[in-house]
């Protein structure tokens, strides 16, 4: 407030403390304006009908990611089989050959 002077920075001066108490109130009634704006939207988001349509469209998203896991587990295991079948083999053998 150093900018201001004459009866412009005397009304100022003077609503201060005002002003802030209504700031406060002001924050409280916004605060109560979120509050009831998120509960109307959980209620609404937890509605049987949307709750539903929202588990339907997650299961179609997922179940591809899922069973692309699933067969990329199962590559993996088979490969893993194959190579210890391979060094199991290649063992035998070069046992065959030191007796």
């Amino acid at each position: 407030m150093t900018g201001l002077s004459g009866k412009a920075g005397l009304h100022l001066r003077k609503t201060k403390g005002k002003d802030r108490l209504s700031g406060r109130k002001a924050h409280r009634a916004d605060r109560k304006a979120m509050d009831s704006i998120l509960e109307k939207i959980q209620r609404r988001l937890m509605s049987p009908e949307v709750k539903k349509a929202a588990k339907e469209q997650i299961k179609e998203k997922a179940q591809p990611s899922v069973l692309g896991m699933i067969e990329r587990f199962k590559a993996d295991i088979k490969r893993e089989d194959e190579e210890k079948a391979k060094r199991k083999e290649e063992l035998n053998k070069k046992q065959n050959r030191e007796r």
